[in-house]
């Protein structure tokens, strides 16, 4: 795939689209990229059970998250999973790609630049979850010199 775009067997005239697996129920990308008919884009896999055909830039209704939409658990995902809202960015971090719930375990450790295999390209990934955790470390000690 040529970083998510229709890339290198993928053409956007025939109705293909560069799509991958995402499982709705781990919250995790296959990594793998594949030429896909674009009508699959958002919809189950057959065979998979909740996994859905992610389409570049295109997250599926069950990982959709910002605007006020925080991340909720649907049906049949482990009940002990912990999803963050992560923007994906390009490369430079000057054009947004995508917004979409992961999982936080995964993807969202540590409190450096992030990056995520995102269709065969490695991009930034930034998780709601680490820019707040980081927020209100600062707030805290701000409160504490403060006193």
């Amino acid at each position: 795939m040529n970083k998510g775009l229709e890339g290198v067997g993928c053409d956007g005239d025939v109705g293909l689209k560069c799509g991958e697996e995402f499982s709705t129920s781990t919250f995790q990308f296959s990594g793998k990229a594949v030429c896909i008919d674009s009508k699959d884009c958002g919809q189950p896999v057959t065979g998979g059970a909740n996994t859905t055909h992610l389409c570049y830039a295109e997250p599926p209704k069950a990982a959709q998250c910002g605007n006020g939409t925080a991340c909720a658990l649907p049906d049949g995902a482990d009940a002990k999973l912990k999803l963050a809202c992560a923007n994906i960015s390009s490369a430079d971090k000057k054009t947004a790609v995508t917004q979409m719930c992961v999982d936080s375990d995964t993807y969202c450790t540590g409190d450096g630049d992030l990056t995520i295999e995102y269709f065969g390209t490695k991009l930034p990934l930034v998780c709601a979850a680490v820019r707040n955790v980081l927020a209100m470390g600062a707030g805290a000690l701000s409160w504490y010199y403060a006193m």
